[in-house]
C-alpha cells in the first residue's frame, strides 16, 4: 500500500532521521459507505532532517488511495469563501492561468467572474467528478507537466506534494514567470495543539522562510506575500530572468 518511503528532506535534500512511529493508523482521510474494519490501516513514520530539523513524514500513501474520494468540501464555510475572495484578490489580471489542483471550481468561479475572458485550466493528477463551464481540465502531474507561458496559481494543494522542489523546478525549466499560492500558516497552526499540522496529506512542516528558501533555489523572487487571518499565508512569485542560465 505504500507509495514510496522518503529518506530526505523535501527541503534542504539532506537525510531524514526516523525519529517516531504512529501505529495503525487509517490510510485516508476519504469517506466510505463499508464498514470500518475494511479501511486500509498503516504505520506512520516520521523523521527529522539531519541538517535543518524539518519534521516530515516518511511514509507516504499512494495518493490514488489518499484522494480517491472528495473529502474536504469546505469552500462554502464563511472562512474558506473569505479566503477564496481573499486570495483571487491578491492575484493580478492576466488574460491565461492555470490552476493546480482546485477540482471544486471554487476558485475559478471568483476568477471567472472578475474577468469573464480569462482562459482558464485546471490541471490535475485525476479528472474532476463534475465539469464547470469556461473551464479547461487536464489530467497530470505538476511535478512533469509541460508549462506554457500561463501564470499558476495554487491554493492549499503546496504542502500536499510529496516533492515541491521538483514542481518548482518544472516551472523553471519550463520558464512560468508568475506562481502564486496560498499555504497554511503552519507556524500558527503549530501554536493550536489540538490541530495536526503534519499528517497523511500534510507530510512535512514548513514555514513562510522555508518556502521563500525552496522557490529561490530555483531563480524564483518574492514579490508579494501576504497573511489571511492566521488560516493562510499568499505568496506571489517571479522568475528572475537574470538568474537564468543561458543556453550556449
Amino acid at each position: 500500500m505504500t507509495y514510496k518511503y522518503r529518506t530526505h528532506c523535501v527541503i534542504c535534500s539532506s537525510t531524514l532521521v526516523p525519529s517516531y512511529t504512529h501505529k495503525k493508523q487509517p490510510a485516508t482521510y476519504c469517506p466510505k459507505t463499508t464498514e470500518w474494519t475494511t479501511d486500509s490501516i498503516i504505520d506512520l513514520e516520521y523523521g527529522i532532517c539531519s541538517s535543518c530539523s524539518s519534521v516530515q513524514l516518511m511514509t507516504l500513501v499512494d495518493p490514488s488511495l489518499l484522494y480517491e474520494d472528495a473529502h474536504n468540501n469546505t469552500q462554502n464555510t464563511p472562512t474558506w469563501a473569505a479566503h477564496h475572495k481573499g486570495f483571487a484578490d491578491f492575484i493580478s489580471d492576466y488574460t491565461h492561468m492555470i490552476e493546480v489542483g482546485g477540482a471544486s471550481g471554487a476558485l475559478a468561479s471568483i476568477l471567472l467572474k472578475k474577468n469573464p475572458d480569462l482562459q482558464y485550466s485546471i490541471l490535475d493528477i485525476c479528472p474532476p467528478s463534475s465539469m464547470h463551464n469556461n473551464i479547461t481540465y487536464i489530467t497530470g502531474n505538476c511535478e512533469t507537466y509541460s508549462f506554457g507561458s500561463e501564470p499558476i496559481i495554487m491554493s492549499h494543494l503546496f504542502e500536499h506534494l510529496y516533492e515541491p522542489c521538483a514542481f518548482i523546478a518544472n516551472l523553471a525549466k519550463y520558464g512560468v514567470q508568475h506562481v502564486y499560492i496560498s499555504v497554511p500558516n503552519m507556524k500558527k497552526l503549530l501554536e493550536d495543539s489540538s490541530i495536526a499540522v503534519i499528517h497523511i496529506e500534510h507530510t512535512y512542516y514548513a514555514d513562510d522562510r522555508d518556502i521563500e528558501y525552496m522557490f529561490a533555489k530555483y531563480n524564483y523572487k518574492l514579490e508579494r506575500k501576504r497573511t489571511f487571518r492566521d488560516h493562510s499565508i499568499f505568496f506571489h512569485f517571479t522568475l528572475e530572468p537574470a538568474a537564468i542560465e543561458c543556453p550556449k
